[in-house]
C-alpha cells in the first residue's frame, strides 16, 4: 500500500501568482483562551472558538486546500467539497469550523478550518523507518555571538514509546528529529492519518483516497509520495517535477 502526503500547491498557475493571505483580523489575540490558534490540536473543542477573518489578496485564487498559518498554526483551510470527503473517509479525525473570508469587498462563504482530534503515531512502523537527528551544542559559552558544534545522524527506534522517550529526554530546543523515510504499518486501518512530533505535519492518505481526490479534481492539492525524502522531492532537480510540471 502506498501513501501520500497532502501538500499545498504553490504553482503560480494554481495560486494566482501571489501570496494568499493579506492579513488576519479578530483572531482572539495570543492570550485569548477562546482563540482557535490557542486551543491544542489532539483534543476536542467544546466551545465556540474565535476564528480570525481571512483577508485574501485580490488576484489570489481560492482553491480547495490551503495551509492557514498565522494565528491558526498548522491547520488547513478547505472547501465545502473537500470537507465532505474528509468526513466521508474519517469523520472522527476532524472538527471543522467555518472561516469568514473577505476578498476585496466580497464576503466568501463555504470554507472551513480543520482541527485534528487525534494523532496516529502508533501507525508508524518505527523499526522500518529512518529519522534524521540534528544535534547542536554551544561550545563557546563566554563569548558572543555563541559558537555551536553540530552533528547529524540517522536513527531508527523500536517504537513510539522509545521515540517519545528520546524526544523528551535527549532533544533540546536546538535539536531536530525528522522522519526521512517513514513506513506505515501494514495493519493500519485508517484511510487518512495525521502525525505530530515526528517532523511530518501533512495529512497522509492511502493511494485509493488520493485517486478519488484526483477524480474529484480538487484544486490546490499536491500528492507527495511518502517514501520520497524532502531532498529528493524538492529542489531544481527534484522528483516533484516528474509529477507537477
Amino acid at each position: 500500500m502506498r501513501y501520500y502526503r497532502i501538500t499545498q500547491s504553490f504553482d503560480p498557475k494554481i495560486t494566482g501568482g501571489q501570496d494568499f493571505i493579506k492579513e488576519f483580523i479578530n483572531g482572539g489575540g495570543l492570550n485569548n483562551p477562546k482563540g482557535l490558534g490557542n486551543l491544542p490540536q489532539g483534543e476536542c473543542i467544546l466551545i465556540d472558538p474565535i476564528v480570525p477573518v481571512h483577508v485574501v489578496n485580490n488576484g489570489a485564487r481560492l482553491n480547495d486546500f490551503h495551509i492557514t498559518g498565522g494565528p491558526l498554526g498548522n491547520r488547513f483551510l478547505i472547501s465545502e467539497n473537500l470537507k465532505r470527503k474528509f468526513s466521508e473517509f474519517r469523520e472522527e479525525l476532524f472538527q471543522f469550523f467555518p472561516v469568514p473570508i473577505i476578498q476585496g469587498e466580497k464576503k466568501i462563504e463555504g470554507y472551513w478550518v480543520t482541527h485534528i482530534l487525534q494523532y496516529d503515531p502508533n501507525q508508524i512502523d518505527f523499526k522500518k523507518s529512518q529519522f534524521f537527528y540534528q544535534k547542536s551544542r554551544k561550545i563557546s559559552k563566554p563569548f558572543y555571538p555563541p559558537k555551536f558544534e553540530n552533528s547529524e545522524e540517522k536513527r531508527i527506534f523500536e517504537g513510539w514509546e522509545s521515540f517519545q522517550d528520546f524526544s523528551e529526554n535527549e532533544l533540546t530546543y536546538l535539536d531536530s528529529l525528522t522522519a526521512i523515510n517513514p513506513k506505515i504499518k501494514i495493519s493500519n486501518p485508517y484511510p487518512i492519518i495525521a502525525f505530530r512530533r515526528v517532523g511530518i505535519n501533512d495529512l497522509i492518505v492511502k493511494e485509493e483516497v488520493m485517486k478519488i481526490f484526483e477524480e474529484e479534481r480538487f484544486i490546490g492539492l499536491e500528492y507527495w509520495p511518502l517514501e520520497i525524502p524532502d531532498e529528493e522531492w524538492y529542489g531544481p532537480n527534484g522528483l516533484r517535477k516528474q509529477f507537477y510540471k
